[in-house]
């Protein structure tokens, strides 16, 4: 289905309606989908589409980098049980709808560099490694990105709900590098749409620019 190194996707969510929709775009592109989320939520079965569901522990306060992070503990065993020693984990948000044969496209450009730990869409006219967080790589597109799993890189989970993404980059850049992929077509429906719509959210969002302030010393962006 996805080459000979297994595709994974990770999809923080609570069940908004768009969800299925996300889920449906990722049948012939990934293995096995896993929905992190803390509410219980129900997934909807899509035909021909392998579903895993990790409900957190905290029901009370969503920790974006904490699904993340429990998803690819998932995927991470999932491997180990079927003997693969080397993985992709597709990050999404379930406001992003993937085009047919996009997946593909964004891991190739992630294992073209054996360095790479990471690897994010953007509108540059060509790939490109990024190697030090000290020159900061381009902005990671948050609502999607990919990583190499068998580097256990994972996210900091003080990091409640903003700026998660960039610091991943960073310490994949750190680590070996991150790669920026050209023609990644997608939709993404609902830009900043819960952390818009949720002052909770918004005031979360304020402190953890602070603190990714605090941890390297600039901005994220």
């Amino acid at each position: 289905m996805t080459g000979t190194i297994p595709t994974y996707a990770v999809i923080p969510t609570e069940g908004r309606p768009c969800l299925h929709d996300c889920v449906a775009a990722l049948r012939d592109q990934v293995d096995t989908v896993i929905l992190a989320t803390n509410n219980g939520y129900g997934a909807r079965d899509v035909s021909g589409v392998q579903l895993a569901v990790i409900e957190d522990a905290d029901t009370e306060s969503p920790n974006i980098s904490r699904w993340w992070n429990n998803g690819l503990k998932v995927a991470q065993g999932l491997s180990e049980t079927r003997r693969q020693d080397r993985w992709n984990v597709l990050v999404i948000n379930d406001d992003t709808i993937m085009a047919p044969g996009s997946v593909a496209t964004l891991t190739a450009g992630l294992r073209d560099y054996w360095e790479a730990d990471l690897a994010s869409p953007w509108d540059g006219p060509t790939i490109r490694l990024w190697r030090d967080s000290k020159q900061p790589p381009p902005r990671i597109a948050g609502w999607c990105f990919a990583l190499r799993g068998e580097t256990g890189l994972r996210a900091d989970e003080e990091l409640v709900w903003w700026t998660g993404d960039n610091d991943i980059s960073w310490q994949a850049a750190d680590a070996g590098g991150m790669v920026t992929v050209p023609g990644v077509d997608h939709q993404h429906l609902h830009p900043n749409g819960y952390t818009v719509a949720r002052p909770e959210l918004t005031e979360q969002a304020g402190k953890d620019m602070a603190r990714f302030v605090e941890k390297w010393g600039r901005p994220a962006w």
